[in-house]
């Protein structure tokens, strides 16, 4: 007999909603649905297991850029440029690694 892997181990991975085409952190799982929630914030939204596989990283020297370019402006103290960052990443990751 095979047991089924514990879908709760999906918390707090990148993954991509084959549903909705969308990629997102799971936050929670409530039932059989899992909560994402967009890598940049904003409204969390509900997803089936089954539609769901996690995100691999991927190296790409334009995300280490913005991520180092975001590090900075939250050390100089610029927690809006850093969020400019966050979403700029966000973006690239979307159409350019989907």
């Amino acid at each position: 007999m095979t047991s089924k892997p514990d879908r709760t181990a999906l918390i707090g991975q990148v993954v991509n909603d084959s549903d909705t085409g969308r990629i997102g952190k799971v936050m929670d799982k409530v039932g059989p649905r899992y909560q994402l929630r967009r890598l940049d914030g904003g409204r969390e939204w509900e997803a089936k297991g089954d539609s769901l596989e996690v995100v691999i990283p991927l190296r790409c020297k334009y995300i280490a850029r913005l991520k180092a370019e975001r590090r900075k402006a939250l050390e100089a103290g610029h927690p809006d440029a850093a969020h400019r960052f966050t979403v700029a990443m966000c973006r690239h990751l979307r159409v350019m690694h989907p």
